[in-house]
């Protein structure tokens, strides 16, 4: 039957060194009904500490500020007793309430500081402890939670009324120097000590074998401290043969680091190892600064460049969520940001895939506008046209583009849910672009657009096109009749070409980068002999909206003049037509212009209701054999013998009115 035995009195020997241990003991009181822990402690700003070295030995004393140890009989759970110390602090005493498991093998397991213990083991007999990875050295000893001590008692046969414990150290120490450090008038905040092994967090102590075992360690200890000498840390008793110690000097004005491999250097439980880190050579490094950049030719191959809210201190962060991406913190300084923080998104710039467009590299892949139909902006690993972007600035505040067929494109910073993702139009906060000092190849060129000039040559039946050079370009190239042609030189002839109207581009070019368009038209009129051709009729088609809907079976809806059609064939969507001034072209429907009477068309120019539905138009699948250009509002599409003209467009576009011109 068990009993509670409520006297076990224990007497607590805490004389121990770095090289092994020894015991005081004080006299103990008549049994009572319950036992009294007592730590040492008289004075309050005392603890479990290191007492006055006697050579190289460091008695270990009592302190008042750790109040209680942990107790287990036989691993069971176990009990706080309170501490009371013997006047010259190196003994204790404490009592508790135990419990008698009529086990007929007593023994007793003891941890301090009560703050440390984790657990005590029965399976696996072992005593598991927490040591502190944020430590306050103190004066001329450890941080007082730091220092682990347990101890285990002998076995008795029947249940005891007295038990003299012989308190080990868990934990080995450390006492640090920094030699030769050149702090200048930066001021310490802390030091930091990273080991290649886990040194710190908790750890086992193996009770049969005497063995430490890591549970759940960590490699890193910061000291909270403002010296750099003599400055106390507790670790785990580790073998340290051919690994590795980071010492971190954190200031106001940045770290010093050193690290320092050793060899046949060990952690001892209970024992000191002085270390003086010779800190000669070690300097700030310096910090690293990002611009804000106004111009995007400053974007080049290899910057590094991180995506900033324009109006908030927030980045672009490596956290990228299903759908978009998160935010972190930085701190402007006028046009700079100095040093942002590990989890700030830094991006490194490559080309795209279309000319003028840059791709957004970050390590695992390239930023892209991920969906027609949501605010997607994910990660993808091969870079295409919805990981291309065109890059605009003005004031600062960067227009960013994807050019793929996804429509949700225009990347953007989301304040109310703390993300930044692609939205269809600028609905959201503006962002700006920093680019890291000192990277990235040399800027682009600036170029601008060609003044061109198209006139007919002497027999009319060809087009000489000339055009003002241009300041830091290297060749031209010119479109719009066959294929494209590049040139060193400021002008060029096309002969013997059939009558009709030419839209004649040339683009300036330097390293690889083109200008802007610039255009002029031509008309080759029929000669004599191409009287069969007819002559050239120009017609316009009002593009306007019947009342209703049409039904999403309904394949398609047309406008028909004199001398051509316009037809929109149905795609994903039905047809719409319930605007009264305009119609509404749909995304992966097609557009028919279809010439009557065997006429051929020489011109379109097609009127879109904005700027962005004439680009979308534009950027259509046009058929084979024309020339397309656009200019605000208006898409001008050249042809030279084609009866039937078709574009499909992956985004919806709005149409006005269409003009063309046929012989």
């Amino acid at each position: 039957m068990k009993k509670v035995f409520k006297s076990l009195f224990v007497i607590v020997a805490a004389m121990i060194t770095f090289a092994g241990c020894a015991k005081q003991e004080i006299d103990a009181p008549a049994t009572s009904e319950t036992k009294t822990v007592q730590f040492f402690a008289e004075s309050i700003e005392t603890k479990t500490a290191f007492g006055t070295p006697d050579g190289k030995t460091y008695p270990t004393l009592w302190t008042v500020n750790d109040s209680k140890v942990k107790l287990s009989l036989n691993y069971a759970s176990p009990k706080d007793a309170d501490v009371e110390v013997s006047d010259d602090f190196t003994a204790a005493s404490f009592t508790a309430e135990i419990e008698d498991d009529a086990s007929g093998a007593y023994v007793f397991y003891a941890m301090s500081p009560a703050s440390a213990f984790n657990s005590f083991h029965a399976n696996n007999k072992y005593l598991s402890a927490n040591i502190s990875t944020t430590q306050t050295p103190l004066a001329n000893s450890v941080d007082e939670k730091a220092q682990v001590l347990y101890a285990v008692s002998e076995q008795f046969d029947e249940m005891p009324s007295s038990v003299s414990l012989n308190f080990k150290h868990f934990t080995a120490y450390g006492k640090l120097s920094f030699v030769n450090l050149d702090l200048g008038d930066a001021a310490v905040t802390s030091v930091a000590i990273t080991s290649s092994v886990d040194f710190a967090g908790r750890w086992n102590y193996m009770v049969e074998t005497g063995e430490f075992q890591e549970n759940s360690g960590s490699s890193e200890i910061t000291l909270s401290t403002s010296n750099t000498e003599n400055l106390w840390f507790a670790c785990a008793p580790v073998d340290m043969n051919n690994q590795t110690l980071t010492f971190t000097v954190n200031t106001d004005k940045g770290p010093l680091s050193k690290t320092v491999t050793l060899t046949n250097k060990k952690f001892e439980a209970g024992k000191i190892a002085t270390m003086k880190v010779d800190m000669a050579g070690i300097e700030f490094a310096e910090s690293v600064v990002y611009e804000l950049v106004t111009d995007p030719s400053n974007l080049t191959v290899d910057s590094e460049i991180i995506i900033v809210a324009a109006d908030s201190d927030v980045a672009l962060s490596t956290t990228q969520n299903n759908n978009n991406r998160g935010q972190a913190g930085v701190t402007k300084d006028g046009d700079t940001i100095s040093d942002p923080g590990s989890t700030v998104q830094v991006i490194t710039i490559e080309d795209g895939t279309k000319d003028g467009t840059v791709a957004f590299n970050v390590g695992n892949g390239y930023l892209y506008a991920a969906s027609a139909g949501s605010n997607y902006l994910r990660t993808e690993t091969t870079l295409s046209d919805n990981s291309s972007w065109t890059v605009s600035i003005a004031d600062g505040v960067a227009t960013i583009v994807a050019q793929g067929t996804n429509t949700r494109n225009t990347m953007q910073y989301n304040s109310s849910s703390s993300i930044f993702a692609c939205y269809s139009s600028a609905s959201q906060k503006a962002v700006s672009i920093y680019k890291r000092q000192g990277t990235g190849s040399a800027p682009l060129p600036k170029l601008t657009a060609p003044v061109v000039t198209a006139e007919l040559n002497g027999d009319e039946t060809g087009i000489d096109v000339s055009w003002e050079a241009v300041e830091n370009a290297t060749s031209y190239v010119i479109s719009g009749i066959g294929d494209d042609v590049e040139t060193t030189e400021t002008s060029y002839s096309f002969t013997e070409l059939a009558s009709g109207t030419y839209t004649v581009s040339v683009k300036a070019v330097a390293e690889g980068y083109r200008s802007a368009t610039g255009t002029a038209d031509a008309v080759i009129v029929p000669s004599a002999e191409d009287d069969e051709v007819g002559e050239s009729v120009t017609e316009t088609l009002k593009i306007i909206a019947t009342t209703g809907v049409l039904a999403s079976d309904s394949g398609s809806i047309s406008w028909t003049g004199t001398n051509f059609t316009c037809t929109n064939i149905k795609g994903s969507t039905a047809i719409r037509t319930t605007d009264s001034d305009h119609f509404r072209v749909y995304a992966n429907s097609s557009l028919k212009f279809t010439g009557l009477n065997e006429k051929k068309f020489t011109k379109l120019v097609v009127t879109c209701t904005s700027s962005s539905y004439a680009t979308v138009l534009q950027n259509g699948t046009w058929s084979s054999g024309v020339s397309v250009s656009v200019s605000g509002s208006v898409v001008t599409i050249t042809s030279t013998d084609l009866s039937e003209i078709s574009v499909t467009v992956s985004a919806q576009t709005r149409i006005n009115n269409v003009e063309a011109t046929l012989q």
